[in-house]
């Protein structure tokens, strides 16, 4: 139960961190392929600097998370731990697909 309230609190801290991110919708969708680019600054892109280093904080000193990772249109903005390591995230998988998959299904009502 502990990481199931972790892991929400976390997708409410990492939405919390952007918002001209979601917002700027005109700017191109990068597909990766065996190399991923990164922000050199994702402060330029949106993202509210602050937010994500107070995210690394709590994920640090309140989580059991080995890997974390905020990717958007295809370019790193925030990544923690040993993101190539496989975790087992059992029931948490539902939320995870909610989240990719709401803004989706959102955009179609």
């Amino acid at each position: 139960m502990k990481y199931n309230f972790a892991f929400a609190l976390m997708l409410t801290l990492v939405t919390a961190t952007s918002s001209k991110a979601q917002a700027d919708k005109s700017a191109s969708t990068i597909f990766p392929d065996s190399s991923w680019s990164s922000f050199v600054h994702p402060g330029q892109a949106g993202w509210d600097t602050l937010k994500l280093d107070s995210l690394k904080k709590y994920l640090i000193d309140s989580t059991y998370i080995t890997g974390f990772m905020i990717v958007e249109k295809g370019k790193i903005v925030f990544e923690y731990g040993d993101i190539q390591e496989v975790s087992y995230i059992a029931s948490c998988r539902k939320s995870v697909l909610a989240m990719l998959y709401g803004e989706h299904v959102k955009s179609k009502v």
